[in-house]
């Protein structure tokens, strides 16, 4: 990459010297400028045609309107056949309407936990009785729930 840029630079001081012009530094800088745009705005067959700006933007602003990812609006109903979405959202509701009284160790409690537990995604071990559901630790998908609602303030 390097070597590619040195001769990147070298033709282009070389064409404009031949044309009698020697380019100042703000021009080299200016041209180096717009190569390395180029490069990072290029698709990449690594990164599945996707440029390095563009992947960039992925790992470190995924959210932005200008990113590659982009959320399909949906309706409410398509929200509502969505399992963490309907537990989430019941605990947002339940909060709205009053405080939640946590566990002495700050979990859910457990009365609490059997109204989300159906709303979420059904887990194996308590639905066929190999563990109970008794309180928040039992259930992956209602403790999931919790930390979403927890992060989303």
């Amino acid at each position: 990459m390097n070597l590619e840029i040195q001769k990147y630079i070298k033709e282009y001081v070389d064409r404009m010297q031949a044309k009698g012009i020697t380019p100042t530094i703000e021009q080299i800088n200016a041209h180096l400028a717009n190569l390395i745009h180029n490069m990072n705005n290029a698709p990449k067959e690594g990164f599945e045609g996707y440029s390095s700006s563009e992947i960039s933007k992925v790992l470190y602003e995924p959210f932005d309107s200008d990113s590659v990812l982009q959320f399909n609006p949906l309706t409410s109903e398509q929200y509502n056949q969505m399992p963490i979405f309907r537990q989430v959202k019941y605990l947002l509701q339940t909060l709205a309407e009053h405080e939640i009284k946590l566990t002495a160790a700050g979990f859910l409690p457990p009365s609490l936990v059997k109204v989300l537990y159906p709303l979420g995604v059904s887990e194996y071990h308590i639905d066929n009785g190999l563990s109970k559901l008794s309180k928040e630790a039992d259930s992956n998908s209602v403790t999931l729930a919790r930390y979403i609602t927890t992060a989303a303030g």
